[in-house]
């Protein structure tokens, strides 16, 4: 390999850490990696224990939902079955119980309506909002929803 200004033992190296890389195995030694300088990547076996750790705190965390899912979901069922009995208590007796007669409804009796234009021909000229209530007999709020109509 001429041209490229590293050397055999440099390129060796870089072949073997790229090698150990790709193929991720322990399985690989090379006479090269005890040179001087070759720092080893890190093997699976360095690896595992992490992977082992996170995947056990993972499980136990899945169980502990697990475990609270299944809690309130009797705790739903406890719940549903309290609303089912107190749905038959106001249902029942609304059954059993039921009046004769009922009493006729009679709307409250209306005052005359009211005329506004003879209300605001009896104004003068220059008026409030007060003005047009004392003439009208109304209160304020009503005469505000008039005059924005």
């Amino acid at each position: 390999m001429s041209g490229t200004p590293y050397s055999r033992t440099s390129q060796l190296l870089f072949f073997t850490h790229w090698r150990l890389h790709v193929s991720s195995t322990s399985a690989i030694v090379s006479p090269v990696q005890k040179h001087e300088g070759y720092s080893p990547m890190p093997q699976r076996t360095t690896r595992h224990p992490l992977l082992a750790t996170l995947t056990q705190q993972a499980t136990k965390a899945l169980a502990a939902l697990r475990k609270e899912i299944t809690q309130r979901e009797q705790e739903l069922a406890v719940l549903k079955a309290e609303a089912t009995r107190w749905q038959r208590v106001i249902q029942e007796p609304a059954r059993r119980v039921s009046p004769a007669v009922t009493p006729p409804q009679v709307p409250p009796p209306k005052g005359s309506r009211l005329d506004w234009s003879v209300v605001l021909k009896g104004l003068p000229t220059r008026f409030t909002a007060q003005d047009v209530a004392q003439e009208a007999g109304k209160p304020l709020g009503h005469v505000y929803v008039y005059v924005s109509r």
